[in-house]
């Protein structure tokens, strides 16, 4: 799967190994039973931020500015994510 869509559990298991992620109980549960949620959140969230309509002078007025905090953060956030993402696959293409 696409790995900037997984959990801090995948990500253990994936640098680790199986047999350590299974001493992390919390990481063991997460990898076990919430890998769809994590990955389902991260694409709702995204579409969400995504599908925002462009921000005007009024926003600010209407009391929206959280909203686009959120975007601004998300942005940051994607970008450090597809960054390091770009990273691996090009040690593997190598």
């Amino acid at each position: 799967g696409d790995g900037r869509y997984w959990p801090p559990s995948a990500w253990f298991a994936f640098c680790r190994g199986r047999s350590d992620l299974r001493r992390r109980r919390g990481m063991c549960h997460e990898f076990a039973t919430r890998l769809d949620a994590h990955s389902l959140g991260i694409a709702a969230l995204r579409c969400f931020v995504e599908l925002l309509p462009p921000r005007s002078a009024e926003d600010a007025a209407d009391g929206v500015r959280e909203i686009f905090g959120v975007q601004a953060a998300w942005r940051l956030y994607w970008a450090d994510v597809c960054g390091h993402w770009k990273r691996l696959l090009a040690t593997y293409r190598a």
